[in-house]
């Protein structure tokens, strides 16, 4: 494979917590609310831990073929057929997980700008368009614009919860109940799901120069989601409370409009949506760019950028049509994302795994076992 892109370890710092993080502090939250109580914040703290691990294992992988992307790696280890199924299922889960994130863009867009006359397929539109621009023009420009942005949107959520302090009720923060354990351990397969997305960098990771420094920088970015969105959760619930903050869809937008910051600025959603906006488009560009990539190489395509235009088209058709509101996303992503694609995507990722340990073939064998 040659390389004609390069991104820098901060960059991929950047990009593994854009592709992360968006959904963890818009949409989790409401779910670990609405299920858990005033004990989501350790179900996000669990989750967080546990996320670390997924870093170490698609790093691990990549530290035995730095060369390859996830995509080729699979056939380099599991042969031709086997690894061409295991491939197409990885690919296919996260392809099903874009429609999810395109119509969650359109959804928080449609939410924060109270445009509830104009149909949300406007959104979707919109959201495409950038989205397929900027995986048009490559890693390159959606690492830069990560890099860019991160700091920015963290600031602005940051600045938000600390207005919110002098009205958060610290009593709701306790440590979880013994016989809520079971339940804390069940209900992490929510923001773990979401953690997953993370194994997706593994179709990037040969961009990275150094490449010593991916493990470090998938990490330290996981790591820096998990603590984010702790955060996120400790300040939603000192602030709702379980109960109110369940009953809503964005608590963290709810939260923006509710707190006054000044006569000059009434509340922080004027400046906060903008960025958050933003970012989901982000994370949109860095599914269709990783996503096409990987089928490109599934598929032995010369060029990833009409199959992106293709699957930008795909997301927001499926996107408008596959759900009537937020309730119907939330449904998808349980039902389908969750408890079904996300147990099997652990499996083909831990198959993945095991034969990369167990192999041995030499970095340079199983590459010229992967061009056959």
């Amino acid at each position: 494979m040659q390389n004609k892109e390069r991104i820098s370890p901060s960059q991929l710092f950047s990009v593994a917590v854009m592709a992360i993080y968006p959904t963890m502090i818009l949409m989790v939250p409401s779910q670990l609310l609405k299920v858990n109580g005033d004990d989501a914040p350790w179900v996000a703290l669990l989750a967080a831990l546990i996320g670390a691990a997924f870093a170490w294992v698609s790093t691990s992988i990549h530290h035995k073929f730095p060369q390859y992307r996830i995509t080729t790696t699979f056939v380099a280890v599991l042969g031709r057929w086997a690894g061409w199924l295991f491939c197409f299922i990885f690919l296919s889960i996260y392809f099903g997980a874009g429609i999810a994130i395109f119509r969650e863009f359109g959804e928080m867009a449609s939410w924060a700008f109270a445009f509830g006359d104009i149909p949300i397929g406007i959104f979707l539109i919109m959201g495409g368009i950038n989205a397929f621009y900027l995986s048009y023009h490559g890693i390159e420009v959606i690492a830069r614009l990560s890099q860019l942005m991160l700091p920015i949107s963290v600031l602005a959520v940051f600045v938000m919860f600390v207005s919110a302090i002098p009205w958060m009720n610290w009593k709701f923060v306790l440590p979880p109940l013994p016989e809520m354990n079971n339940e804390l351990l069940r209900m992490t397969l929510h923001p773990l799901a979401f953690f997953a997305e993370g194994f997706l960098m593994g179709t990037i990771y040969p961009y990275v120069q150094p490449a010593a420094r991916v493990r470090r920088s998938m990490l330290c970015g996981t790591l820096m989601t998990g603590a984010i969105f702790t955060v996120t959760m400790i300040s939603l619930t000192a602030y709702f409370g379980g109960t109110r903050g369940g009953n809503m869809t964005f608590p963290l937008l709810h939260l923006s409009k509710e707190i006054r910051y000044g006569i000059f600025l009434s509340h922080l959603q004027v400046v906060m949506v903008p960025f958050l906006v933003s970012v989901i488009c982000i994370k949109q560009a860095i599914f269709v760019y990783t996503v096409s990539l990987g089928f490109r190489d599934l598929f032995r395509l010369k060029d990833y950028r009409p199959l992106s235009l293709f699957i930008t088209v795909i997301y927001t058709v499926l996107a408008s049509l596959l759900f009537n509101n937020a309730s119907d996303l939330w449904q998808f992503m349980s039902q389908y994302l969750i408890y079904k694609a996300f147990p099997i995507l652990l499996a083909v990722t831990g198959i993945l795994y095991i034969a990369v340990l167990l192999t041995k073939k030499n970095r340079s064998g199983a590459m010229q076992h992967a061009k056959k």
